[in-house]
């Protein structure tokens, strides 16, 4: 049987363990990285849930639901909040959760992938290169993800903004989905000012120096 004396011990050691966690959280919340307010982040990520409309050609769109793992872009009109971003490149994303939506016989609601500069060399979105919309499709309490960068964001690691998202597809309802800020130049821009450095995209299974990829377009 364990004794009071070894159990208050273990006590001690575990609220020792707790306050120095809040300590560490604390402090690492006043290291603030080298970031730079841009234009999109009140844009689409500020405190109002985003109003997101995807215009696509309904065979352009049959064409990505028939083979939605091979990832390949069309172009889109992407309406955010009323304003109209004509041929922006869209694709599915993801990895599991892309082939889990795909094996369903009663969804088409994947991840997707928006590149503003696909069609359009040069073009952002107030900045901003890329941007995804996740569905969260895991996560009935649809907060783990956002509250995941919120941590890393308040423990002073640079994160990706995030904000929620209501989705229409052609004006028909799409679902809720939660809008993130990719790991691209534009992060690198806002969290460490400069565009420079390496970016490595970790793909489930991997371990050969082959299968270290760049970022983007991989997931």
């Amino acid at each position: 049987m364990i004794s009071s004396r070894y159990l208050n011990k273990v006590a001690v050691v575990l609220i020792f363990l707790a306050l120095l966690t809040c300590a560490l959280i604390v402090y690492l919340a006043q290291i603030n990285p080298n970031t730079k307010v841009m234009q999109y982040e009140s844009k689409l990520f500020g405190d109002e849930i985003l109003l997101i409309d995807i215009q696509v050609d309904e065979n352009e769109w049959q064409g990505l639901l028939a083979d939605p793992t091979a990832k390949e872009y069309i172009p889109a009109d992407l309406i955010i909040n009323g304003e109209l971003f004509s041929s922006v490149g869209l694709r599915t994303k993801g990895n599991s959760s892309l082939t889990q939506v795909a094996q369903m016989k009663d969804s088409d609601r994947y991840s997707i992938h928006f590149k503003f500069d696909k069609y359009q060399k040069g073009r952002t979105y107030y900045g901003l290169d890329t941007f995804c919309i996740n569905n969260i499709i895991g996560d009935n309490t649809y907060m783990k993800e956002y509250l995941s960068y919120e941590i890393m964001d308040y423990s002073g690691v640079p994160a990706p903004l995030t904000n929620y998202a209501r989705v229409t597809l052609n004006g028909e309802d799409f679902g809720f989905y939660l809008a993130l800020e990719r790991y691209e130049k534009s992060f690198l821009a806002r969290a460490y000012d400069t565009t420079g450095g390496q970016l490595y995209n970790v793909k489930i299974q991997m371990g050969h120096r082959e299968d270290f990829m760049p970022p983007g377009d991989n997931d």
